[in-house]
Parts: C-alpha cells; structure tokens; sequence
C-alpha cells in the first residue's frame, strides 16, 4: 500500500492533503480514510452527473452553475488530496468563467500532472 501510494504521490495523482487525511486514522476509527473516500467518490459522481446535464444543451449552458460545482468539486478534492482531480477542475472552471465551451471539450483539459 506503501508504494501505491508512494506512486500515486510521484505522478501527481496525490498530494500531501491524502497523508494528512491518513494520519486522522487511529484504532477508534480504523475505516476513517475508507469512509471519507466512499463519502468523496459518492459526491463526485453527484457533480459529474450534474456537469454533464449543464452541459449536455449548448444552447442554454449555464455557465454560473457550472462554475458552483466545479468549485464544490474542487474543494472536496482539494480536501481529500485528489490533486489531479483538482487541477482538472480548475481548467474547467477557467472554461467556464470565459464561457468556453469549446475549452471542455479540449484534450489540453486533461493535464497528465
């Protein structure tokens, strides 16, 4: 687990936050980091499907909402040391206050690190 970890650090995957997080664990709550992981993963499928209905009518995107969940979903993954998630997420959001669409949909949205 060590060197998953390790490695998920080196490519940018995690950041220092994700250690922190571990570090709350102890023996009176031994699935913390599990919990807060399941919590995460639950309310970021929350927003992706939230994003894609705003985005799915060119016609009418909302750009203002949008950027509400884009920001929510940036500080849940800021908070659980999801860097890359993150990063991502600030593109987007760029995209968004410029009312770019085309910016979404640019492969330079998906930084490697």
């Amino acid at each position: 687990m060590d060197r998953l970890l390790a490695l998920l650090l080196h490519q940018g995957v995690l950041d220092e936050q994700f250690l922190e997080l571990r570090q709350l664990q102890d023996e009176s709550s031994p699935n913390f980091v599990s919990e807060v992981v399941c919590i995460y993963l639950r309310e970021s499928d929350k927003h992706l499907r939230s994003l894609r209905t705003l985005l799915s009518d060119a016609e009418t995107t909302d750009y203002k909402k949008i950027g509400v969940h884009l920001n929510q979903f940036m500080g849940s993954s800021s908070s659980i040391g999801a860097k890359r998630v993150r990063n991502v997420c600030l593109v987007f959001r760029t995209a968004s206050e410029q009312s770019n669409r085309a910016g979404w949909s640019s492969r330079r949205c998906w930084p490697v690190q």
